[in-house]
């Protein structure tokens, strides 16, 4: 299986819990001591803050995202992957929102052998309020 291969069933993996809003397997896709980025936050580290990010997403409506990779570099240890992502958010009491935006995700082979997030960055291609 090529990197690219490895990383299309990572992100579909990720795809597939959020969708199923299953938390578990989200964080699954990261690595333990995993960082993630996210848009108008600190840096989080660790699986509870991560936990507690998607948690988060998940009450405020995350119903789907959807990946597309535009760029993987790597090798077998270390991959980094450029792309794309569409995210379903359903707001209780509210319209539903599409947002899209960009990411880098940087994947570390783990023990077992898969690829899992180490670091993780996105952000919206929309203006911030007020901007």
């Amino acid at each position: 299986m090529s990197l690219r291969d490895e990383v299309d069933q990572v992100n579909q993996e990720f795809s597939k819990a959020v969708s199923n809003q299953d938390l578990d397997g989200v964080l699954e896709i990261y690595t333990p001591d995993a960082k993630l980025l996210p848009p108008g936050s600190p840096m989080l580290e660790g699986t509870a803050n991560i936990r507690s990010f998607f948690q988060m997403m998940i009450d405020a409506g995350a119903r789907a995202v959807e990946l597309e990779t535009v760029a993987v570099d790597g090798n077998n240890d270390l991959v980094v992957d450029v792309g794309r992502y569409r995210l379903t958010m359903e707001p209780p009491g509210a319209d539903p929102i599409v947002d899209v935006g960009k990411y880098v995700d940087v994947m570390k082979r783990q023990p077992d052998g898969r690829l899992r997030f180490a670091y993780d960055i996105f952000n919206s291609d929309q203006a911030p309020p007020g901007a």
